[in-house]
């Protein structure tokens, strides 16, 4: 029976995450037709021998993949797209020194043939050091791959792992229940930052890869935060968005960084909490199968307040600097305004309203009547976070789909002091999509 137990909590934890990681990585999609274009530039990147090569023979990949795109056979021969592909992917395991990426891109190439992508996914987890990445994503009811040409940023990467390993000391601050669970840190997805080269488009920030977890691990996928991509989203639309909702100073403290680091840290809290319903029954039922579909809004709060939460934890235990926080708080203030601007009626963004209608009704969010902007006071504003992951915690704990529909239901009215901030963001678009020009067109 002990043997069943954890094995169910396992899966549960690697399920709930992986669902609510698939459903909140990418901005909300607004419904303009033209999108505001924000292009990546790569002017500044160095590739040579080898892995120049092998960048050059992505690229074309990528380009080949685009239906859009005009692309030729080589001279002599005609070919459709996919043999071009597979001509390519064999060409750069040629070149490939790397043993691991050989097999990888050997396997990629038989794979597209068949549009399964199952034995070169299990491979391309296996891969480690390699700077330079190439995958693909497969969408089987749109018929359509999606190429990613990434590098990645190792120092960056390690400089994120004391954020992962602290999920343990997380939960025990927060109090929940264990279970059978003794080493959190070793269900978070693998988190590596990188610097997306080309993609035909994105709109996420984080990026669950590959698009279907691999079975034979726990957790079967891994999470690249690109970093460039959401520097370009914060400098364009997050920045702007600062200076019209919070006072100066506070405008001031949002940035590039604090935005990385908040994404980070929102990825991480998916994993922070129960996933088992603490009940009388004998019967150890996972918290997604008492509250269906309605676990899914109670995750989102509970990430980005679990998020905010954790930065004072953190910065006690020495792992972000003091200096740091100020910025955190105004750029998770910001982050909720964005997502707000898109419709606060709307029943999908229920979740974030609830957030800053808690914030701002018990003082943790102030409304500066002559700036007609907001400021946040830091101690009331802390002790809110705490209290609200707590009781969003026992929420998910207890699997009451009447409690957590009474939380909602509190919460569904915009504040008036928004009104005018929309009114004022109101020329900025919401929809965007972050493309990266063709390197190989000049």
């Amino acid at each position: 029976m002990k043997r069943f137990v954890v094995f169910l909590i396992l899966f549960s934890v690697f399920c709930v995450g992986a669902t609510a990681l698939r459903a909140q990585d990418s901005q909300t999609q607004g419904e303009a037709p033209e999108p505001k274009m924000i292009p990546l530039s790569h002017q500044d990147l160095k590739l040579t021998g080898e892995t120049r090569q092998v960048y050059e023979i992505f690229l074309k990949i990528a380009l080949l993949t685009d239906p859009k795109s005009k692309v030729s056979s080589s001279p002599g021969k005609t070919q459709t797209r996919i043999e071009q592909i597979v001509d390519l992917l064999t060409e750069a395991a040629g070149i490939a020194s790397d043993e691991g990426l050989k097999r990888y891109l050997q396997a990629l190439a038989a794979d597209i043939v068949k549009k399964d992508l199952k034995e070169s996914s299990a491979l391309w987890m296996e891969l480690k050091d390699q700077p330079l990445d190439f995958f693909v994503k497969y969408r089987q009811k749109q018929r359509r791959m999606d190429p990613y040409v990434i590098y990645y940023d190792a120092e960056a990467t390690l400089a994120l792992q004391p954020y992962r390993m602290a999920a343990d000391r997380i939960l025990d601050e927060l109090g929940v229940k264990r279970e059978y669970i003794d080493n959190l840190g070793r269900f978070i997805a693998p988190i590596q930052v990188a610097r997306l080269l080309y993609a035909q488009k994105v709109r996420r920030f984080v990026l669950m890869a590959p698009s279907l977890p691999v079975p034979q691990k726990r957790p079967g996928f891994k999470l690249l935060v690109l970093r460039n991509v959401s520097d370009a989203y914060f400098e364009q639309i997050l920045k702007p968005i600062g200076k019209e909702v919070l006072v100066g100073a506070w405008a001031e403290a949002a940035s590039a960084e604090s935005f990385f680091h908040f994404l980070v840290l929102q990825k991480i809290c998916h994993y922070v909490g129960p996933v088992l319903v603490n009940d009388k029954s004998e019967r150890a039922q996972p918290v997604a199968e008492a509250l269906g579909k309605l676990l899914e809004p109670l995750e989102i709060v509970k990430s980005h307040v679990l998020a905010a939460r954790s930065v004072s934890f953190l910065v006690k235990e020495k792992i972000m600097e003091k200096e740091k926080e100020k910025g955190m708080l105004a750029l998770y203030v910001v982050y909720l305004v964005d997502k707000l601007r898109r419709g606060p009626g709307e029943k999908a963004l229920l979740p974030y309203l609830v957030q800053f209608n808690i914030l701002l009704s018990k003082g943790g969010i102030g409304y500066d009547i002559q700036k007609k902007r907001f400021y946040i006071d830091i101690p009331a504003f802390q002790k809110i976070v705490q209290e609200l992951s707590s009781d969003v915690l026992a929420l998910i704990q207890k699997g009451n789909s009447k409690a957590v529909l009474k939380f909602f239901d509190q919460y569904q009215e915009a504040p008036s002091e928004l009104e005018g901030i929309f009114k004022r963001l109101s020329g900025l678009q919401l929809d965007v999509d972050i493309v990266t020009p063709n390197p190989l067109a000049n």
